[in-house]
């Protein structure tokens, strides 16, 4: 896989000078590198950095934090929370459309029977929790 200089030259200067990671951080996470920066670096950063101006992240964001998680889990950690994340993180959120592979309330089908217990039942079993103890 190739790279082009430029590229990695501008996700380079966007870390050392915008995100203030030291360049030791790509030796953790060097997908850093492959990742399209227009399209998941600049809108997960600008996310997590109006988060952390919000004060609404208790915990420092790291680079491995910002882009190993997928689109899905990543909008849903830190941008569905927050509604006016939406615009800032941009493409995927307003595209987001859950499809179901099941009606609603088909879980209600499937709940399983109820049989009557009669009282020899209940004694064996106890008889046979009895010989696993």
């Amino acid at each position: 896989m190739t790279y082009d200089l430029e590229d990695i030259e501008k996700k380079i200067e966007f870390l050392l000078h915008r995100m203030k990671y030291g360049i030791d951080c790509l030796h953790e996470v060097p997908e850093y590198l492959g990742v399209n920066f227009e399209k998941q670096i600049v809108p997960r950063y600008n996310v997590i950095e109006y988060l952390n101006g919000k004060g609404a992240i208790g915990f420092e964001v790291g680079l491995k934090d910002l882009i190993k998680p997928t689109r899905l889990r990543f909008y849903n950690l830190y941008v569905k929370p927050y509604p006016e994340c939406e615009k800032i993180y941009g493409r995927f959120s307003g595209k987001l459309e859950i499809k179901r592979n099941h009606p609603a309330g088909l879980w209600k089908l499937f709940k399983p029977q109820k049989f009557t217990q009669t009282g020899k039942d209940v004694k064996n079993m106890k008889a046979f929790m009895g010989s696993l103890v």
